[in-house]
């Protein structure tokens, strides 16, 4: 835990300022003071307040709070909010087109501290979970802290809004009683100069959790605050699609998405503070090696469901897709309600379970045909359709019903965002193949297994989703059958691979150490190699097999070999190539008539096969380990 030290705090500088207030007060306040005694102690322990008020947290998912200095994180700024972005669809697609996992973010930021030196009046927008309460409070504590690189150091003084809004006190009402609580005597003068002064910081944390019947009033008293003593700092907080230009002289800012280095840096602080800096390590080294989690690692909110989940089994759960719903249910419900915020909800007739469904049927037919980001016309649309069949729904409403379902929807959870002006995309990749999957599991009925298999199976881009489908499904015998029958069907149709995989049967035949699935892959990166250099060596030079197999499109077969050691590869190669150098076959492959890149889409099903057949999931052990067997093998009689 972080224990406070006098060394830590400085509190010199709002006695200062509490004296010169003392000073424009003297001839209204009652009776006589010393000032130097009693401003000195209202001042240390106004200090102390501010420490011990905001140096622990409560963060979502644990059961004790956590030093906040000890797991801050630098927060980055975007000073151009990306919701008022004019960006074409084909600019956001090019970007992603560079980086899928993060949407091809690259954007410029400064850090937290830097923007409160810069700018006196401001307005931090964010996605649920972004971080936004937690950036204010750091700012709290740290204008009290001794090293702080705060340029003009002002009182701090935090509001909630929501409490704030609660309490029916007016704003100066609630600003005077954190004053009170201080042990500053007759606080009301002392704020009012203060204020004319301009030595206040007032933090006002969640606009968007105000009550509505109370919203207006709120607004209207912050404005007129800020603008009677305008020569305070003023930092507001809301999340970003619940912002609705109130405050014209505000600057609006957004809170960037973590990059990788925060994402390290938070880990390892998080268990850090637990003293097991070595799992810190692994958990984030687990992270790295899986591009899905490290995407969703990037939102503050799930990078700590991520390290509560690491930190209960000391491994991620083999099973993502109930990590990812833990994430979903996070966002769409556990998060405020851990809060105790209860937002108005236009769309009330859609419970959790609907609002999963309206996300499933938007994420299968964009993904289906390979869209990312979404024209808000389009995504009205989707929403328009849905709610037409939701009992109660008005046909002449149905536009403002999904202006407002929209609406709610961006502010509330987080899983749908914008990205331009007009433009949506879901927050994470993986949350849009995460739907996808729930989509094609809810609907088997309706043959979409079937269809899955016909039209996707082998395609890249479908790996995750075939796995999470996999995972999802309460059997997946019918799903095993159904690739295996298409992998059977592409190899009955083309007699070459026939010929190949016969090949590869010899050359394999012989009982090894390594899994069949492994051997038989190597016996095609063997074939490949005889093939790109018609040469009759019995060692095949890896690295341009490996050249020649990405040119070919073999991702997955790629992947699997690049996560094997080099000690592990050359045995398999030297064993496999004398092998080869024995069949009779050979001259098959140095033929003009073997075209390489038929290999490509079996070696990829296959892979994609193994990839399911190895991840988590509830199927018949006896067939599992059959069709393990029968990768790359020939079809059964």
């Amino acid at each position: 835990m972080d224990f406070l030290n006098e060394s830590q705090i400085v509190t010199g500088f709002i006695s200062e300022i509490l004296k010169t207030a003392y000073q424009g007060i003297r001839d209204k306040a009652k009776g006589e003071m010393k000032e130097h005694d009693l401003l000195g102690a209202a001042a240390k322990k106004y200090g102390w307040k501010i420490a011990d008020r905001y140096n622990f947290i409560r963060v979502f998912g644990m059961s004790e709070p956590v030093p906040l200095r000890n797991l801050y994180v630098r927060a980055n700024i975007l000073e151009k909010v990306s919701y008022y972005e004019k960006a074409s669809l084909e600019e956001l697609e090019k970007a992603f087109g560079q980086d899928k996992r993060s949407f091809g973010k690259t954007k410029e930021t400064r850090s937290g501290i830097e923007v409160l030196n810069k700018l006196q009046r401001y307005i931090v927008l964010g996605k649920p979970g972004a971080g936004k309460t937690t950036y204010l409070k750091y700012l709290a504590l740290r204008s009290i802290d001794k090293d702080a690189d705060i340029k003009d150091r002002k009182i701090p003084i935090f509001i909630t809004l929501k409490e704030l809004s609660d309490s029916q006190s007016s704003l100066m009402e609630y600003i005077t009683e954190q004053f009170d609580i201080g042990g500053l005597p007759e606080a009301a003068p002392f704020i009012e100069q203060i204020l004319k002064n301009g030595k206040c910081l007032l933090l006002l944390d969640g606009l968007d959790e105000v009550d509505e019947s109370r919203k207006d009033a709120i607004i209207q008293e912050i404005i007129n605050c800020s603008e009677k003593y305008e020569d305070n700092q003023f930092v507001i907080s809301c999340r970003i699609a619940a912002y609705n230009h109130w405050f014209q002289r505000f600057h609006d800012v957004e809170m960037a998405d973590f990059n990788e280095e925060q994402i390290e840096q938070f880990v390892n602080n998080w268990f850090a503070i637990k003293e097991e800096p070595e799992t810190g390590k692994e958990c984030f080294e687990k992270m790295k090696g899986n591009k899905p989690l490290l995407e969703m690692a990037s939102s503050p909110l799930l990078l700590t469901l991520l390290c509560i989940a690491f930190d209960d089994h000391y491994d991620f759960q083999t099973n993502r897709a109930e990590l990812y719903q833990e994430a979903i249910q996070a966002l769409l419900k556990k998060w405020d309600s851990t809060r105790r915020i209860m937002r108005k909800d236009i769309y009330r007739d859609l419970t959790p379970n609907r609002k999963e469904q309206l996300f499933s049927i938007i994420a299968m037919a964009t993904f289906s045909r390979g869209q990312y980001f979404i024209p808000e016309v389009e995504l009205l649309d989707f929403i328009k359709k849905y709610i037409y069949n939701i009992p109660g729904a008005e046909e002449d409403s149905l536009a403002i019903d999904a202006e407002n379902v929209l609406k709610e929807m961006i502010a509330q959870h987080g899983i749908i965002i914008p990205r331009a002006k007009k433009v949506y995309s879901f927050a994470h990749l993986t949350f849009q193949e995460y739907f996808t999957a729930k989509f094609i599991v809810d609907n088997v009925v309706t043959g979409t297994l079937t269809q899955l298999v016909e039209v996707h199976f082998g395609d890249d881009k479908w790996l995750e989703v075939f796995q999470l489908v996999t995972s999802m499904l309460p059997r997946a015998d019918t799903f095993f059958t159904l690739m295996q029958k298409n992998i059977d069907q592409i190899i009955n149709e083309e007699g070459t691979l026939k010929k190949v995989l016969k090949i590869i049967e010899e050359m394999t035949k012989k009982s090894s150490e390594y899994p069949i699935a492994l051997r038989r892959t190597g016996g095609v990166f063997v074939l490949l190699a005889h093939t790109r250099t018609h040469s009759h060596t019995r060692a095949p030079a890896l690295a341009h097999t490996l050249d020649f197999a990405h040119a070919l499109g073999l991702t997955h077969a790629l992947d699997l070999v690049r996560d094997l050691p080099i000690f592990v590869l050359l045995p398999i190669a030297h064993f496999l190539a004398r092998e080869l150098a024995r069949t009779l076959d050979l001259d098959l492959v140095r033929a003009n008539d073997f075209d390489p890149k038929i290999i490509s889409p079996l070696l990829n099903k296959c892979l994609l096969f193994h990839a399911c057949l190895t991840t988590e999931n509830y199927a018949s052990r006896e067939l599992k380990e059959k069709l393990l067997e029968r990768i790359l093998a020939l079809p059964e009689e």
